[in-house]
This record gives C-alpha cells, structure tokens and sequence, in this order.
C-alpha cells in the first residue's frame, strides 16, 4: 500500500476512534460512586438562588461534572467558586466552560475524592449525588464547614437529616432541591440575669439539640421551668419564645440572638399585657466537654447494653470521634455529632441499619434516648469512668490514660 494512503488511513481510523456523542466522549469512569447526569440550567440557578448566593461567597460543588454550578455561581452570582471531581475528563471540559464564561479567574477545579476534600472555606456547598453518598458526606459536612454554611442538594436527601426548606422545580430530578443550613451549638444549660422590679432575676434555659431541631425549658428565679413554645436555630441565630405568669397577668418573652461560642448575644423582648420593653440579652454556658469513656446500660436496666462502651476522644485537629465497644470489640462511630453539651452518634446494627442515639452531658452523667431500625424508642444512660474526672469547664483525663 502507499505509504501516504496508509498513513491517511490510519488518521482516519483514529478520527473515526474519536468521533463519538459528547455524551459518550466524557463518559465517567467505571470507579465513581455517581454516573454524570448534569443539572438542568434552571435548577442550577434555583440552587443558588435559594442559597442566596452572592459576590461574598465561596461556592464549592462536589462532584462538579462539568462545572456548571460553580461557573455559574461566579457568572451570574459574582461569588467565587471551587469544584471538585475524580474524572478528569469532565475537568477538563469545566475549566474550558469558565474560559469561554470568562470566570477562569474566580473559579478552581481539583482532581480527587470528595471523600477526602478540604472544604472548610466554603460558605455554600452543592450536590447532585445519591442518597447514600450525601449520607457518607455528613459527617465531614459537620467536621468541617462553621455554622451558617448553607448546603444545597439536587434530588437526593441527607437521610435523617431533615433539611431546612424544599424547593419543588418541575426541571429538577424528582422535582425537588434541598436547602439545610449547618447548625450552631446550642445544646446545654444557658444563664442569665435580667433586671426586675425586685431586683436582679436569674433565668435558666434548658436546651437539647438534634441537627438544627432544639426542645428546651426556662425557669425564672426559683419558679418551676416551662417549656419553650418556640425554639428555632438557624446557622448561629437562635429564637426561644417562652410564656410565664406574671402576677394576675401572663407575661411572654421572646430572646433572639447569636451563639458566639459559650456565650449568646442579642436581645430579650417581654410583653405583660399591653406593655413591651425590650432589653440586652447576654447568655451564658459553662463550657462542656464530652470527651472520656462512657459506661452505657438502658434505663430501665436490661442486658441489652451491658458491657458497652462509648469513648468520645480529641484528634489533633480538635475535632471529636466517638467509638463503640462492646464483648472485647471496639469500632469507630462514622456518624458521632456534638452541639454543646448534646451528642448523637449511630451504631450500627447491620450493613443497611443502625441505632441512633442522642445524649445531653451532664457533669460525668450522660443519658438520652435511642432509636432501633425498628422504630422502637428506649432510654439510655451513660456514666463517666472514673479515670476521667469533671473540672471546671469541662472534663479531663489523667495523662497516662491518655487516647492518642
């Protein structure tokens, strides 16, 4: 054959190679936990309008595929944006979508999993990813991004983790987007004085925390604790509404503020009668630290959890993880949260299931309720063993019975 008519041959052979659908030319490899599926143009901007994105944030999408939200984000929104994906074919694609957007400049693309991303600069996180991924994800949502952090997702939930609104869009998968909106710590024991007529009054607020979900109890002075009509948490911003008998007449008070910390600052509004006078309200919590080994038994006593142990201890970058021990085995918890003085952490129970358990420390006490994969609700206590004793602000260890 002729040298030239060969080499033309094999030129076109390999166009012919190459000339495949878009679709299939950046087919995902076969190792990704998700097929690529990008989000509709109009749910993109749904996502980030209902994140209220704007010039001050930093968007980071997992999973970007193309990098059309974040391109977006930094196009239509002015923010700057991050995108992370383990294919780097659609990498290569999204970096092309910024330059021809001629948003190179506000937006990076990474190559790696989303599994082990750094994302802590993030002030709006977005997803389209199935159920059980974003459920792998939570916990490195809660490790990493601060309170405030607004988390949207295309189609697919965080499981037990209600969100905070939902979007229904015709266009969209399953026709729904989810918006939460990472919580604050507002779990523990809050105290405060406001001025009366007879002086100064002590209050004391009560709060257990699930996620964003808050029940809580207030006590005046040496009057009995009430429960709180109204108690809402989003990101930092707390709102407790609270009814009490003042005299002849009811009194209602109503404290909005933000958790800074052990301290909460805002202001407390009280109305008796026709009358409302709205003052500083500055809270405070004694510093709680959950960490130690914990004894477990069920309440009232049975066998089910004798011989349990939680330990809850420090890494190095302060962050806490719980582990589960039980008849010589110790496993560590992949779901352990921490909001104050209140914990929740999943055992589990098979490969597909799991017991919730949610907790309030007090001193070297810890007792909540659980959850089976059943549904069926029991009682639970924990004791504190007595290597690890409660100092002011918290709980220590003895030094040689340190965890690393």
């Amino acid at each position: 054959m002729n040298p030239v008519k060969s080499w033309c041959l094999a030129a076109l052979l390999m166009l012919l190679m190459h000339a495949v659908s878009p679709g299939q030319a950046l087919r995902a490899p076969e190792s990704l936990d998700v097929p690529y599926e990008p989000t509709p143009s109009e749910v993109v901007v749904i996502m980030l309008e209902k994140a209220r994105v704007g010039p001050a944030d930093v968007v980071y999408d997992l999973g970007c595929g193309d990098g059309r939200i974040v391109v977006a984000a930094a196009g239509r929104f002015g923010a700057r944006g991050v995108g992370i994906d383990l294919d780097p074919m659609r990498l290569r694609e999204a970096r092309e979508n910024a330059e021809i957007a001629r948003v190179a400049d506000r937006v990076r693309f990474h190559l790696g999993d989303i599994n082990d991303a750094r994302i802590g600069e993030a002030t709006v996180v977005t997803s389209y990813l199935l159920n059980d991924v974003n459920l792998s994800l939570r916990p490195l949502l809660f490790r990493q991004l601060r309170p405030g952090t607004r988390v949207v997702a295309h189609a697919f939930h965080m499981g037990d983790w209600d969100p905070d609104e939902i979007v229904r869009h015709p266009r969209a998968r399953n026709n729904v987007v989810y918006l939460w909106v990472v919580p604050g710590s507002a779990g523990g024991r809050w105290e405060w004085t406001t001025p009366s007529d007879h002086g100064e009054l002590r209050f004391v607020l009560d709060v257990e925390q699930e996620f964003q979900f808050l029940s809580a109890r207030l006590s005046a002075g040496d009057g009995p604790a009430v429960p709180v009509k109204k108690a809402e948490l989003r990101g930092s911003d707390i709102v407790v509404e609270a009814e009490f008998q003042a005299g002849d007449l009811p009194a209602k008070v109503t404290c909005s503020g933000a958790i800074h910390g052990d301290t909460i600052l805002g202001t407390q509004t009280w109305a008796t009668g026709a009358d409302a006078n709205t003052l500083n309200w500055l809270a405070r919590r004694d510093p709680v630290d959950p960490a130690g080994d914990w004894e477990m038994a069920v309440s009232p006593r049975s066998a089910s959890l004798d011989g349990c142990s939680l330990t809850i201890s420090r890494e190095s970058d302060g962050n806490l993880f719980a582990e589960f021990g039980h008849g010589g085995n110790r496993e560590r918890l992949r779901h352990f949260y921490r909001w104050g003085a209140c914990v929740r952490f999943d055992v589990p129970v098979s490969e597909s299931s799991s017991t919730s358990y949610t907790g309030i420390v007090e001193g070297n006490a810890l007792h909540g309720r659980a959850v089976r994969p059943d549904s069926s609700v029991f009682q639970w206590t924990a004791s504190r063993a007595s290597k690890w004793q409660s100092a002011a602000g918290g709980s220590r260890r003895s030094r040689r019975g340190e965890h690393r």
